[in-house]
């Protein structure tokens, strides 16, 4: 979306579907959202969530259908472009559908395996990801191992609240989600679709945000 537009959307589907405001993660303020920056780019994301009983509050919010609006940080009047205004430009001007992320209720691992095999091309991260001075102690303590997820391309992270002591040695995660993405789907280079699984996490990890807004821009700019 274009700047500061993201707030008149959300309040439209709050006062007429009725979505509720969701925290994405801990860096998420709730009036100003969770911004990204990387170098001079980077935007501002929002997001909201409906349940059927979300009028009572009955049932679990966090797993049911979230919506996340992402607006440009870019001044639409300074000339620049990142990813955001390349897709809006690419669809006549109006904000749309960047992807739909589909939940993995079993292994995301063995489904990534599967639909490779069948095909499927996903974006890859840097190999520096998964290494311990970044990932790696993360996604040790979750109990994966960081060159198989860095083969198959698959990004992980926690939540604020998720480390749990185990021993006077050694933490575990609780609350961690696991995400790919795949390439566009379509000639226009824009919607795509993400793969997820979540164990204990409700959010969007902040580190996971941050990596796909860099494998999308760097794409972008290799591919001029």
């Amino acid at each position: 979306m274009p700047r500061n537009s993201a707030k008149v959307a959300i309040e439209w589907y709050e006062n007429v579907l009725g979505l509720k405001r969701f925290v994405i993660n801990q860096e998420d303020d709730p009036f100003q959202g969770f911004t990204v920056r990387v170098g001079s780019m980077g935007m501002r994301m929002f997001s909201s969530v409906y349940w059927k009983c979300s009028e009572t509050g009955c049932g679990d919010a966090a797993s049911k259908l979230k919506f996340v609006f992402a607006e440009s940080l870019i001044d639409p009047n300074s000339g620049s472009s990142d990813q955001i205004t390349t897709f809006i430009a690419r669809h006549n001007g109006q904000p749309g559908l960047q992807h739909i992320a589909l939940t993995c209720t079993n292994s995301i691992k063995e489904v990534v395996r599967l639909t490779k095999a069948n095909g499927a091309q996903f974006l890859s991260p840097c190999s520096s990801y998964y290494s311990q001075e970044n990932n790696g102690r993360v996604i040790e303590a979750a109990g994966e191992n960081a060159a198989e997820l860095c083969k198959l391309g698959i990004l992980l992270d926690d939540e604020a609240d998720s480390w749990k002591t185990e021993n006077t040695t050694s933490k575990l995660l609780t609350k961690v989600l696991l995400q790919i993405f795949t390439r566009s789907i379509f000639d226009n280079d824009t919607f795509f679709l993400e793969l997820i699984e979540r164990r204990g996490a409700s959010g969007f990890g902040a580190g996971n945000v941050r990596t796909l807004w860099q494998i999308i821009q760097k794409r972008m700019d290799h591919s001029g």
